[in-house]
């Protein structure tokens, strides 16, 4: 999650600019959920893993390992992983409805991690932020002059 110092007083100022400075932020916005939606499911989808070897319905497969993204199986959690518009379209949420994507990211008591979000919103956070402050500001200044 990025924390954002004033978030409602930010989006109650953003939702008083005309449509036209409103959609660069939401653009940016979108754009930063549907990269962050895109990089998690290549990483789930792709690379080697270096886990257990197992053997199901007679295909053998080598799953992940702990601290690795799970491996694709039955392809469920890469193809229920959305983004969620909230507040206009200034804020997303990014994440998975399948009940076994939170015990893969956190682990449970029987099985360590296997974080396929966190990873990938830590190597684009930085960009994002980078990105979102510098659409907010030239929406911001637009709207004074």
């Amino acid at each position: 999650m990025i924390k954002i110092k004033n978030k409602n007083r930010l989006i109650s100022r953003l939702k008083n600019l005309s449509d036209a400075s409103q959609l660069p932020v939401k653009q940016t916005v979108f754009k930063s959920a549907l990269k962050i939606e895109n990089d998690t499911k290549k990483l789930i989808a792709t690379g080697s893993r270096s886990g257990v070897i197992y053997s199901r319905g007679g295909v053998t497969s080598r799953r992940s390992a702990p601290g690795e993204p799970p491996k694709t199986d039955t392809g469920r959690l890469v193809s229920s992983i959305n983004k969620t518009k909230f507040n206009y379209g200034f804020e997303y949420l990014v994440g998975t409805n399948v009940r076994d994507g939170g015990f893969l990211e956190f682990g449970t008591y029987k099985m360590l991690a296997r974080p396929w979000l966190q990873p990938t919103f830590l190597k684009n956070k930085k960009d994002i932020t980078k990105n979102i402050n510098k659409s907010v500001k030239k929406a911001l200044r637009k709207s004074i002059k």
